[in-house]
């Protein structure tokens, strides 16, 4: 299912709305609806692999690795970001665009320890997260791709055929990054109170983590940035 949100103007083939929507003035009318549609055929093949051992001196290791390829096989769609050439509705053919989200490499690993102390434990833990890059739609917008072109020409059906320079506006590849994070924390055996220390995306890595596609544009949500603190637990 193939899910965006495009100006009526367009699907009614209304061209003083179609402008009202492309000027991207909040002041000119430009009502919208959510279009679902099928995709066609898309294939997604991967491998997962998960290990975890317990070490002595109560050290403890984690991982998993997930590789995926995913592909479109077929599926027409409607692309609402972009004007077509002719007039109305521009449709765009999927078909080799990787799916959205589903980066090549997926690393996920944990190191920590668990050792006694007066009155109680004390543990730490460092995780870190790898991604690959990846889309964020199924446009795959990136420098050079026909996803992040402006359409000059379309066949009888309304379909992309032909492409001009890039718009960099509808550019939505991630490139690889790596998430860190850091844990500390003490827990008192007998009053069951437990104090924890963290600090998470330890570089402050950001980077775009979904869009959502509205009438000629897109919008980003971001990851959280650095974070830390201090949180007590109290088991009763």
């Amino acid at each position: 299912m193939f899910s965006s949100l495009i100006g009526i103007a367009f699907l009614a083939n209304d061209p003083v709305g179609e402008a009202n929507c492309l000027a991207h003035n909040p002041n000119l009318p430009c009502p919208t609806v959510t279009l679902n549609q099928n995709v066609g055929k898309s294939r997604n093949m991967g491998l997962q692999f998960d290990s975890s051992y317990k070490l002595t001196a109560g050290f403890n290791i984690a991982g998993t690795l997930l590789l995926q390829d995913t592909k479109y096989l077929s599926g027409v769609v409607t692309d609402g970001r972009r004007g077509s050439p002719s007039g109305g509705t521009l449709q765009v053919d999927l078909t080799d665009n990787e799916l959205p989200l589903t980066p090549h490499v997926t690393l996920n690993l944990r190191v920590g320890q668990t050792f006694g102390v007066p009155g109680g434990s004390m543990d730490w833990v460092v995780s870190a997260n790898y991604k690959s890059s990846q889309f964020l739609t199924a446009f795959n917008g990136a420098p050079g791709h026909n996803g992040a072109k402006q359409v000059t020409a379309v066949d009888a059906a309304g379909v992309a055929t032909a492409y001009g320079p890039d718009l960099m506006r509808l550019y939505d590849r991630v490139d690889s990054y790596t998430h860190l994070d850091l844990g500390i924390g003490y827990t008192h055996e007998k009053s069951n109170v437990r104090v924890e220390g963290f600090v998470n995306n330890v570089t402050d890595e950001a980077h775009a983590t979904q869009t959502t596609i509205d009438t000629g544009t897109q919008e980003f949500v971001f990851n959280p940035p650095r974070t830390f603190g201090v949180r007590m637990q109290v088991s009763f």
